[in-house]
């Protein structure tokens, strides 16, 4: 019975720590992506088409959190 408690707790810490890193992961590549866009949010000047390419990526990036998109992705159900 002790064996049985101890693997399926083992099992849970094993699964927690994969969802941990997995979130880890959305998040490094969230962060990658806003210092991209921020970077390109500077480059604009006084070019209107930049200005609209760089509000179209931010919406892009927003839109991907709101829904928790790329960066946010829940992990899977069969994971658990």
């Amino acid at each position: 019975m002790i064996d049985t408690n101890n693997n399926q707790l083992n099992m849970n810490n094993i699964l927690l720590l994969k969802k941990m890193r997995n979130r880890d992961e959305q998040i490094d590549q969230g962060s990658i992506y806003a210092r991209r866009i921020h970077h390109n949010a500077w480059q604009v000047g006084r070019d209107i088409h930049r200005y609209q390419q760089s509000m179209a990526e931010t919406d892009a990036f927003l839109r991907d959190i709101e829904n928790k998109g790329f960066a946010f992705l829940h992990v899977n159900d069969d994971d658990e």
